[in-house]
């Protein structure tokens, strides 16, 4: 993704963050509501934001969107590229198998087990 931001910048001009996330300590609601107070002080006095989001970080700008006034976020659109949309079918099989599971969701933690269960 930064190679991605580095690119936007250079053509656009438009300022890129890229922000990471406790996906192996957190729930997505968590992460959405953690991840907001970064993005509006990224966006700065304008507000004004695009995001572009890989795998669950669409689902948490879903998460994002569900909040209270989007999260108090001027959003003016945004892309996500390959979103678990029906959830993840390795994160729910992988979820079930027993002891897999436990490795499972240490690796991927508490937001990579919730993709196994939409």
């Amino acid at each position: 993704m930064r190679n991605l931001a580095r690119r936007v910048e250079e053509v656009t001009g438009w300022k890129c963050v890229c922000l990471g996330y406790p996906s192996r300590s957190q729930p997505l609601q968590a992460l959405a509501e953690g991840l907001v107070e970064e993005i509006k002080a990224a966006a700065g006095s304008s507000g004004r934001v695009f995001a572009v989001t890989h795998s669950m970080g669409g689902i948490v700008l879903r998460h994002i969107m569900g909040l209270k006034d989007q999260g108090g976020v001027k959003w003016l659109g945004s892309i996500l590229l390959c979103p678990p949309n029906q959830g993840s079918a390795v994160a729910r099989i992988m979820s079930q198998v027993w002891g897999v599971g436990t490795i499972f969701g240490f690796i991927y933690g508490r937001a990579g087990m919730e993709l196994g269960q939409e």
